[in-house]
Formats: C-alpha cells, structure tokens, sequence
C-alpha cells in the first residue's frame, strides 16, 4: 500500500473534526503563555505580589508542562490517547477558572501549575492522536498546520489578554481560557469514536523517575528565579543549583550499554548556559529602562522568550517529523541535533558581534 497517497484513517469529516477540535487546544496553551506574561503588572497590582511571586506565575506553568508532557506520553500508552487528551483538557478546563478566580498570588502560582500539567497533555496525546487519524503527506500538513496555529496563540495572546485588561481585569484573561476548553471537552465524543482505544497493559509509567525529574527542574528553575534577585552567589542560590545538580544526577533512565556522563554532561553544559543566559539577559533589560516600567519590561521579555520557545518547538516538531518519513527516527534525531547546534553556533557568533560594536561604539559626552 502507497502510504504516501492514503486518505487519513476513519472518515476524513472526522479526521477534520479532531484536527479542528486539537487545533483549537493547542491555540489556547501558547496564548495562555504570551497572554500571562502581559498580565503580570495588573496581577501584581491586585494581589500586591512581589517579583518572585509574580515570575511564578508563568514559571509554574512551563515547568510543570516541560516536567509531564513525557509523563503523559506515558499515560497515552496505558489508557488510550484519547482518554488521556480528554483528562489534560479537563485538567486545564479547571485550573482557568481556578486561576481566574484566585484570591492570591500562591494559590494563582499552583492553578497554572495544574494548568502546565493539563497543557502538556494537550500537546503530547494530540499530537499522538495526530499521528493516529493521518497518514502520509496529510500527517506532515497537519503538523505544519499545528505549528501555525501555535504561533498565531503566541502572536495573539498578548493583543487579546492586553484588551481584556483595558476592557475588564486579568482575570478574564483565564476564564477566556476555560470557555475555550469547555467547547474543546464538547467534542471529545467525536475523538473517542474515530481514535481506536489500544491501551498498551505492558506499558509502565516510572514514578520514581518523574518525581526526580519534576524535583529537578522545580529546584533549576528557584534558582535561576531567585538568582536574579537576592545574588547568584548567595547561599541559597548555590544551594538550589547544587541540589539540582545532586538530583539531576539521580536521574537514570538510560540502556545498560549507555553511559551516563556521556548524555548528562552535555545536557548539564547546555542547561547551565540556559540559566545563565536567562539571568543575565533580564538583569541587562531591566536596567535599560525606568523602575517604574520594570513590571511592563519583565512581562514583555517573558512573551519574547517563551513565545519564541513555543514557536520553535512547533517548527523543530514539524521538521522531525518530516525527517522522519524519509529516513530513520535515528539518523533523523542526530540530523535534527546537528541542525540545532548550527543555529546555536549562528546566534552565539550574531551575539558576539553585536557585544562587540557595543564595546567599541564611542559614547557621545
């Protein structure tokens, strides 16, 4: 059979319902980011939160997303991919309203933390369920077109959540989250007819693992947090990047025939250069501008970051999974990694040259 000509599994007015169902979840997860980091100054404001507090708010999100979207690869495989999109959409269909209605920055903190664990879902059983209901070039359209509605989430976000704070409050910003979820959990009866439920009873979820990993990547994130506010060389800090260190090494997941250094030594050299990066970059923005802008500038480095974070992602998707219809996931995995330290090579020699015309432009007095 020509796999390359071969109509999507199940009915195509289904395959297109499920799509448009998918796409209309996964545009909510990067608006929610773009859309969050804009509303930071007023949830500020009415919650009296401090800085750490407020960067919480969109960190607890992309940890808790980064952390489970493996986490709910594996409960695809248990209980079907459709059930377990049906849980992640529900999971963020109840922390929006949650966030909306918060009466504290720390109870705002863990309703986008439980949003993050539902948004990961969304991304990793959708794209599962994609991979079920479409074969051929139509697979390698629908994932272009997922990383196209992804980038219009992170393009409109910050206009729309912007509007809302002018017309009405933040919170509005999450109840237009959880009305765009309840409609998606409406037509999950479509999805759980067309996917076929082939629970794997062999497949496991490793406990022990998530939780080091979660652990992790919560105690990286504190310190690249609080490193920019109480020193990187404070006690505390140091503690926090040593007690990642420590867990990160606990975290073994690898063959017999692999060694451990040699994929955790790169994946600690390019997690360091990310915390340091990320200090740095928001200790320099913020000092170019006025204190009383501080609120505003911070919100606009976070919609930059992590839109283009959502962004890539979608694009590096894409490009993976049309490497992979024409080669091994293999030889397409190590090309994918070549291609991405290319571009890393290209951004830090763009990055060197602009630090240098900055050194040596002469100031006027």
């Amino acid at each position: 059979m020509n796999l390359a000509a071969s109509p999507p599994r199940g009915s195509l007015r289904h395959a297109r319902t499920i799509h448009a169902v998918r796409l209309s979840a996964v545009f909510v997860v990067p608006m929610s980011i773009s859309g969050t980091a804009v509303a930071l100054p007023g949830i500020g404001a009415d919650t009296h939160a401090g800085q750490a507090p407020l960067q919480w708010v969109v960190n607890a999100f992309n940890v808790a997303f980064a952390c489970f979207t493996l986490v709910w690869g594996s409960i695809a495989e248990i209980v079907g991919r459709a059930r377990a999109f049906t849980a992640g959409a529900a999971v963020y269909a109840v922390a929006s309203p949650a966030s909306a209605l918060a009466p504290g920055a720390l109870l705002l903190d863990v309703a986008r933390a439980l949003a993050g664990i539902g948004g990961a879902a969304i991304f990793s059983c959708g794209s599962a369920i994609l991979s079920t209901v479409y074969e051929g070039p139509r697979r390698a359209k629908a994932f272009a077109l997922f990383g196209t509605v992804a980038g219009m989430g992170v393009a409109i976000g910050p206009s729309l959540s912007g509007a809302l704070l002018q017309a009405v409050s933040w919170r509005w910003v999450f109840a237009l989250h959880a009305v765009a979820l309840a409609v998606v959990l409406l037509a999950v009866p479509v999805i759980t007819r067309a996917v076929p439920a082939t629970p794997c009873t062999a497949a496991t979820i490793d406990i022990t693992g998530s939780a080091v990993f979660v652990t992790a990547m919560v105690l990286l994130t504190t310190a690249i947090v609080q490193g920019s506010q109480r020193g990187w060389g404070s006690p505390g800090v140091l503690g926090l990047f040593a007690g990642a260190l420590v867990v990160d090494a606990a975290f073994t997941l690898f063959g017999p025939d692999v060694a451990v250094a040699v994929v955790a030594m790169p994946m600690i050299v390019t997690g360091a250069g990310m915390a340091l990066a990320a200090g740095l970059v928001d200790g320099q923005a913020l000092e170019l501008v006025d204190s009383a802008k501080a609120g505003m500038a911070a919100g606009f480095l976070n919609t930059l970051r992590l839109g283009s974070e959502a962004v890539a992602v979608a694009l590096y998707g894409c490009v993976f999974t049309t490497l992979t219809a024409s080669r091994s996931d293999d030889s397409a995995f190590h090309l994918m990694l070549w291609g991405l330290a290319a571009v890393c090579l290209a951004l830090g020699l763009l990055i060197s040259a602009l630090l240098t015309r900055r050194t040596t432009t002469p100031t006027t007095p």
